[in-house]
């Protein structure tokens, strides 16, 4: 018999005063939706598809102190960009978030599965206010495949109940070297905290789809220590704890480098590089389980009519691409992805030896 979840509907992972400031247009759209519409329409996404736990909607039935399950698609900050190519405007506009489930008893988080969602589209004149709006539109009620619909459907299909003898994990740090933050500022890639926050979400969201695994929420502004407070649509507020993890994971983005490998009268053929540095530490026995570099890179060719390539998307697919093929790698094992991708060589496939038995506990 499948497990029970409570949905809780729409959150915002910031304080009530924050919401105009941090979520402008996310928050006029669901507004304008009306909170209580918006709910319905993610129960009734999430009970369409499959998942592991069956999805009920009185959570206003549940009495204080019952142990039961609860999630809900909270959402923290968004993105908007706008570049001009030619004598064209490229407007994106990205909302970062999370599947939480918590138990509803102790207000404690036991599994996030990060959730991000992506609209795009080209403009002949600089977007106006009004256009950004609804491409935000677009992006909360579209059924585009990248939308936030389609993202949680995909995000309450793939979500795992931890069992009592799971133990837990967590990125509690994430930096940027001084050489990775210059670069990700120099190529537009966000603000250096954001882009911290975003690649320790990413790589949680890996482990969780990869390994099947729980992960708590990466450390962020959003959840400091070991307290996070969601705002649900309807105006209820949680503040929930985040347990201290097992297992700790030490994220740092090195940097990026972009080499020339080929170049013939019809173009140039580049790789673009990812570099990481991660560490895999039980913080009770100080048992560092991995500690290695992590390199990944992806090819491009920029035909010789062709105008320059924009860097910062292909390092950030580049980065994207680390985490899926390294979380892949873990299990079921991949040694000669390991001697070929992490540093030093040597030690690369013990690294992933120690690392697997320790994913392993945490299913």
């Amino acid at each position: 018999m499948s497990e029970e979840i409570y949905f809780a509907g729409f959150a915002y992972l910031t304080d009530y005063q924050d919401v105009s400031q941090r979520l402008p247009c996310t928050s006029r759209v669901v507004n304008d939706t009306g909170a209580q519409i918006f709910d319905r329409q993610l129960f009734e996404l999430a009970t369409s598809v499959p998942c592991q736990a069956k999805i009920n909607d009185g959570l206003g039935t549940l009495k204080a102190g019952r142990a039961a399950y609860v999630t809900a698609l909270a959402v923290n900050h968004e993105i908007t960009d706008v570049e001009r190519i030619g004598n064209q405007y490229k407007l994106s506009v990205t909302l970062w978030g999370q599947l939480l489930v918590f138990d509803f008893q102790s207000k404690s988080v036991v599994s996030s599965t990060p959730v991000v969602s992506q609209f795009i589209d080209l403009f002949d004149t600089d977007p106006t206010e009004d256009e950004i709006l609804a491409a935000y539109g677009r992006l909360v009620n579209g059924e585009d495949a990248g939308g936030l619909k389609s993202q949680f459907a995909k995000a309450i299909s793939g979500s795992i109940l931890p069992r009592n003898s799971s133990r837990t994990i967590r990125v509690t740090q994430s930096t940027l070297s001084e050489k990775a933050r210059q670069q990700v500022i120099d190529l537009r890639l966000g603000g250096a905290e954001t882009y911290t926050a975003n690649i320790a979400s990413r790589l949680s969201g890996w482990l969780t789809s990869q390994q099947k695994i729980c992960v708590l929420p990466a450390a962020s502004n959003q959840a400091l220590g070991g307290k996070m407070a969601a705002r649900l649509s309807n105006g209820d507020v949680y503040t929930l704890n985040i347990p201290a993890p097992d297992y700790e994971l030490h994220l740092t983005l090195d940097g990026f480098k972009k080499v020339l490998v080929t170049d013939v009268p019809a173009g140039k053929g580049y790789v673009y590089g990812a570099f990481v540095t991660l560490m895999a530490v039980e913080p009770l026995s100080a048992t560092r389980f991995f500690e290695a570099q992590i390199r990944v890179g992806v090819k491009r060719t920029q035909p010789a009519t062709a105008s320059e390539i924009n860097d910062g998307p292909v390092f950030d697919e580049a980065l994207q691409e680390l985490f899926m093929e390294f979380t892949q790698a873990i299990e079921p094992a991949d040694d000669a992805w390991a001697r070929q991708n992490i540093l030093p060589t040597q030690t690369a496939v013990s690294s992933m030896q120690a690392l697997r038995k320790m994913i392993q506990t945490c299913r």
